[in-house]
């Protein structure tokens, strides 16, 4: 079975202060309620100037007696697949390896449109990372016109083609593909499942002609558009979607919380000889799945306690630093 990935894309949102405040709440609420598994991989890809804030907290340790976040993935929202040269406001993949990246989404309709990119330049990209133990989510999608023309799996297929030219077999452990139709970005409904599902299968068919089907059913390959709290439950249920690219719900902590806690719980339920080494699943639990979970006054004067505690200890050991700095 393949394992599920949740991963929340922040687009151009959040500063670092917001980022933090982010961290530190979910931080907070995984401790208190210790609701993920080790059946789900949850990443986030905030917008490149949080990137290094967002990988330093979560490693860091010490400002706080328990770090949740560690298992965390951080992916970059796009990349160069140089390593270096004029290029001037890109940033290579080497640059995010080298600072603790390791993860990075290529081919996003928006950068597609906004940087005029080819399947061509997106491949490179895909190899760089892929070559270099990184983790490419290499998004794919098509136009509501191909789709009323019955173009779809047309034109989603050559971009799979051409995407992946080039990329070799003992890669592909490194490879996520996201499905997001154009038309179901920022849309008020998503795409209905049997869709999906179907355009998932002719995604792993041509997966196989291209490597092999051991090959193809090993990559997964996962939906993104128009998901949130309310909508998500039917997607995380299917064997065929093996994850959710979340864009404006993943901005809300509460609401990406509750889609990694109730993709988790959904598998738990489904797979209980998965094991989970986190949490024992009661009854209730289940029969609330698909239900955002409350908080609490108390609980949320204590997130906010813990908040202002956090970055207090952040300010001081930023001042220590300086002073020490200063002092050589």
């Amino acid at each position: 079975m393949r394992k599920k990935i949740i991963i929340g894309n922040w687009k151009m949102n959040k500063n670092r202060k917001e980022t933090i405040n982010y961290l530190m709440t979910l931080n907070h609420m995984l401790n208190k309620n210790h609701l993920l598994s080790d059946n789900v991989d949850v990443c986030l890809a905030p917008s490149t100037l949080c990137l290094i804030a967002t990988n330093t907290y979560i490693n860091r340790g010490g400002l706080f007696a328990k770090n949740s976040l560690r298992s965390l993935i951080i992916a970059a929202q796009d990349c160069d697949s140089e390593i270096a040269g004029s290029e001037t406001g890109s940033i290579s993949f080497m640059q995010l390896h080298d600072e603790g990246i390791n993860a990075c989404i290529v081919g996003h309709f928006e950068t597609r449109r906004n940087h005029h990119l080819t399947d061509e330049q997106i491949n490179k990209k895909v190899i760089s990372l892929t070559n270099n133990n990184m983790l490419a989510i290499l998004c794919v999608g098509d136009t509501l016109e191909q789709k009323t023309e019955n173009l779809s799996k047309q034109y989603v297929l050559e971009q799979i083609e051409k995407g992946l030219k080039g990329v070799i077999i003992d890669n592909l452990d490194k490879l996520v593909i996201a499905y997001e139709p154009i038309y179901a970005i920022g849309a008020s409904n998503p795409v209905e499942v049997l869709d999906i599902e179907d355009m998932i299968k002719t995604i792993r068919n041509k997966l196989a002609e291209l490597y092999n089907q051991n090959a193809a059913n090993s990559i997964r390959i996962i939906y993104g558009g128009s998901i949130n709290s309310a909508n998500y439950i039917e997607y995380a249920k299917s064997d065929e979607i093996d994850g959710l690219l979340i864009g404006k719900s993943s901005l809300d902590v509460t609401s990406f919380y509750d889609i990694s806690y109730g993709v988790s719980q959904a598998l738990a339920t489904k797979y209980p000889t998965l094991g989970n080494k986190y949490y024992t699943l009661k009854q209730k639990e289940i029969e609330a799945i698909s239900k955002p979970i409350p908080e609490p006054k108390k609980e949320k004067q204590e997130v906010e306690s813990i908040i202002k505690n956090d970055i207090d200890a952040i300010e001081q050991t930023k001042e220590s630093a300086i002073d020490a700095e200063e002092n050589k």
